[in-house]
């Protein structure tokens, strides 16, 4: 079918690069086509959705480790300040580490209430707005009245950009006694709780 077709391009244009697609990625996709065409289907644009019977594929290489509330505030607890709002970011907005160690304050804007990222500034090329949450929001403005005028980046330590927080958030996640826990899992915490908080799966996906 078309869609088998789709995604092994998907999989030869990752190769091309030197990388390897994840079966997760692929399957996201297909959410989104599914989720397009079953609008049309509403619209009466279409009569059916052609992909509705198409099944995702079995995702092995998914992990499922989420940080419930009382273990974040316990890694918090152990975490250096700079660290701290990092994580907060992760939390709350599931962005990659990379996207939050390299966030500018021209991409911040307050006004409303949005982080705006530029293709450049993300590991897939697409330009994403992020919402900035209640706790977000004042953390941020704090760190923008003592910002250096030297320096774009939002996050600091000790007046300086922050290169990683790998070292820092393993040494905070021992501290804490939080075991198998990534950084990365941030992204897969952040969808559930947008989830648990009746966030649509499309909306969730752009974010």
């Amino acid at each position: 079918s078309k869609v088998e077709g789709y995604r092994e391009l998907r999989r030869l244009e990752e190769r091309k690069h030197g990388g390897s697609l994840k079966t997760a990625t692929i399957n996201r996709d297909l959410a989104l086509l599914k989720h397009m065409l079953s609008y049309a289907v509403r619209e009466e644009w279409l009569d059916k959705n052609p992909v509705s019977r198409v099944k995702f594929e079995k995702e092995n290489n998914v992990r499922d480790r989420i940080l419930d509330p009382e273990e974040f505030q316990r890694l918090q607890d152990h975490s250096a300040p700079h660290l701290q709002a990092i994580n907060l970011m992760a939390y709350q907005t599931g962005m990659r580490s990379g996207e939050i160690i390299g966030l500018t304050w021209d991409r911040v804007d307050f006004k409303a209430g949005m982080t705006r990222l530029r293709p450049e500034d993300t590991k897939t090329e697409e330009a994403r707005l992020i919402p900035l949450t209640s706790e977000l929001t004042p953390l941020l403005r704090d760190l923008y009245k003592v910002c250096y005028l030297y320096e774009k980046h939002v996050f600091l330590v000790k007046g300086q950009s922050v290169n990683s927080v790998k070292t820092a958030f393993k040494a905070a996640c021992r501290r804490a006694k939080i075991e198998d826990f990534k950084f990365h899992d941030f992204r897969h915490t952040a969808v559930t709780n947008m989830r648990r908080a009746g966030i649509d799966h499309l909306t969730i996906m752009r974010i």
